[in-house]
């Protein structure tokens, strides 16, 4: 985030400059001044980094006040905003530490990027006003006559006439030519003499020295073992080629341990020789190939040859040393590990067990065996419900052909069906038709006709209380008559009818009754199944818990028993190629090259003796013109 402060006399320029700026978000506008003096307090309060400054404002003008923030603050970069795109007013802004300079008709994108840039470092000049600083200078004779910083020397001024060099005489220090060459073949016969001398001396003297040279190998075999314990776990062990990695060689792990001091001061006691006087093999990485070459120096090919032996003995030492040490490591990792996964097994265990003697749930299959009966009971209800609407629809169908209610319907079987009943319907209708044929021969009034009169009044009386009994509810003639109850108008196909209306309204009021008590049960069951699902939720989970962890303890004592086999992990088994030689020749001194370099010395010796005694002049140089000598000093 760059922290920005806007210094302007104007207030909308200000803002402004604020609302552009503020658009980007790695651009913080931190403050705003309207003159020089309020610029300094803010600068050293808020402590911005870059400051864009107007250069003409009342009091204190902005190059005024760059000039003392500079000073005071130089961690804070200056850019100048003006309204001029003279020369002059740039050089004045530079001079005074700003670090940019732009008109303020910048477009806005060009002020943000110049801030960046500002910030960074980097100074930041208008477009076209750069042009203009630098067609103030013009490289000709009027920068040559600005005032120097010094006074002209001598040496300084232009030469008038050139000077040639071949015209210089000879200096007097130049060696006399006869005795110079004198001197040059003594001194080259006594220096020959003192290089064959000490070459004789050294060939003389120099103890031969014999070298022994041996060649192993780094296989690049790889191995896998697996071990799958079924429903338990599978434990598996890599043994990768050395040259897998294409980082690095590991023949070179093998070269250093070679030159160690541990392995060469092994092999020095095997010999009982001291550490000095065994000396140190060289090793050499044979490209695209699994070879190393060794060789080591002896005073004679016996000693030479047991330096190797015993370099490669103490080689192989220490690589076994290394084994055992890594195996160690990795058992102690594995036992740390299985001690763990240990822990963490019994912990699972001792949960699951006390979950399963606190809860009613110890198995899954008890879940099982709740859901199959609920889904029984489902099973039932929807048979039941299948039957009751098939009922429900043969009484709908019946009572819309009797063109009478199941209610009423039932009401004429109970009826039909009391004997009692049965009778004083037969009076009612006997009495009915006497009074019809009497009411036919006499008047209303005749006595007969009143007395008939009260005999069917005293008839329905007795008929409505009977039917009034039996129903349990009050009993009109319309019923009745709706009912067709009258034993001339009662057929038997229709009591059968009302029979089966009264039987299937019996099935309907049993069905729903089943309904009811299914989904009384239904509901309780699957109350429970709900609970114990939670239950076999958590059951399900600590037993996972439990064969997770016999999973990681059983897979641990697989790899702790696997790490045993695996011993040539890190550090592969070396095969020896070929065997330590026993040289027969020494490899040191060898005559013909001490020879043949002395030879080489001797003839370089002459060969600069002759040129020294006969030297040549240089080159005779070229003219310089006054104008160059002129142009190059100043």
């Amino acid at each position: 985030m760059i922290k920005i402060l806007i210094v302007d006399d104007q207030k909308v320029v200000r803002e402004k400059l604020k609302a552009i700026l503020s658009q980007d978000l790695d651009l913080d506008v931190v403050g705003t001044a309207e003159s020089g003096e309020q610029a300094l307090e803010l600068v050293k309060k808020l402590q911005p980094d870059v400051v864009l400054i107007d250069m003409e404002m009342p009091g204190m003008d902005g190059v005024t006040a760059t000039r003392q923030i500079c000073q005071a603050y130089p961690k804070a970069k200056v850019i100048i905003l003006s309204m001029h795109d003279d020369d002059k007013y740039i050089t004045k802004s530079i001079q005074a530490g700003a670090i940019g300079y732009l008109l303020k008709n910048t477009p806005p994108s060009e002020i943000k990027n110049a801030v960046r840039y500002v910030y960074r470092g980097y100074a930041q000049i208008g477009p076209g006003l750069l042009d203009k600083l630098v067609a103030g200078v013009e490289f000709n004779d009027s920068v040559v006559q600005q005032p120097p910083l010094y006074e002209q020397s001598e040496i300084d001024k232009p030469v008038s006439n050139p000077v040639d060099l071949t015209t210089l005489p000879k200096s007097d220090s130049q060696p006399n030519t006869p005795a110079w060459k004198l001197y040059s073949v003594v001194s080259c016969i006594l220096l020959n003499a003192l290089i064959w001398g000490f070459t004789f001396v050294y060939l003389k003297g120099k103890s031969p020295v014999y070298q022994s040279e041996w060649a192993v190998s780094l296989p690049a075999s790889k191995s896998s073992t697996s071990v799958n314990l079924p429903g338990i776990a599978q434990a598996q062990s890599n043994n990768q080629s050395p040259y897998d990695s294409q980082v690095y060689d590991p023949r070179e792990n093998y070269k250093f341990l070679a030159s160690t001091e541990e392995v060469l001061e092994k092999a020095a006691n095997k010999l009982e020789l001291s550490r000095t006087e065994f000396g140190k093999a060289k090793v050499q990485i044979v490209d695209n190939t699994t070879l190393m070459r060794f060789s080591i120096k002896g005073k004679n090919p016996q000693q030479a040859q047991k330096k190797a032996y015993a370099l490669q003995q103490a080689l192989n030492d220490r690589l076994a040393q290394l084994r055992k040490q890594e195996i160690s490591e990795k058992d102690n990792n594995l036992k740390l590990a299985l001690s763990f996964a240990k822990n963490n097994l019994e912990e699972a265990q001792k949960r699951l067990a006390e979950y399963r003697t606190k809860g009613n749930l110890t198995s899954s299959e008890q879940v099982s065996l709740l859901s199959r009966n609920v889904e029984e009971l489902r099973r039932k209800r929807a048979e039941n419900q299948a039957q009751l609407q098939l009922v429900t629809a043969t009484l709908n169908q019946l009572s819309l052909n009797l063109n009478v209610s199941s209610q009423k319907a039932a009401d004429a079987f109970t009826l039909q069906s009391d004997p009692v009943f049965q009778q004083h319907l037969a009076d009612y209708s006997r009495i009915t038709a006497e009074l019809v044929n009497l009411e036919a021969t006499f008047l209303p009034n005749s006595p007969p006709v009143q007395d008939k009169l009260a005999e069917k009044q005293a008839s329905q009386t007795a008929l409505l209380q009977r039917g009034r009994t039996i129903l349990g509810k009050n009993v009109s003639l319309a019923l009745l008559e709706s009912l067709s109850l009258e034993n001339n108008r009662t057929t038997g196909q229709k009591a059968s009818l009302y029979q089966e209306i009264v039987s299937l309204q019996g099935q309907q009021q049993g069905l729903k009754a089943q309904n009811q008590a299914l989904d009384q049960q239904i509901s309780q069951l699957e109350a429970r199944l709900g609970k114990l699902s939670g239950q076999e939720s958590i059951l399900e989970g600590l037993k996972r818990d439990v064969r997770i962890a016999e999973a990681v303890f059983s897979s641990t004592i697989t790899q702790l028993d696997l790490s045993k086999s695996d011993i040539l992990a890190s550090y592969p088994q070396l095969q020896m190629i070929t065997a330590p030689s026993l040289p027969e020749q020494p490899a040191s001194p060898k005559p013909l090259l001490v020879l043949l370099g002395s030879s080489l010395a001797s003839l370089f010796l002459i060969i600069g003796t002759l040129s020294i005694s006969s030297p040549s002049l240089p080159p005779k140089p070229e003219k310089t013109s006054a104008k160059a000598l002129k142009l190059l000093s100043s």
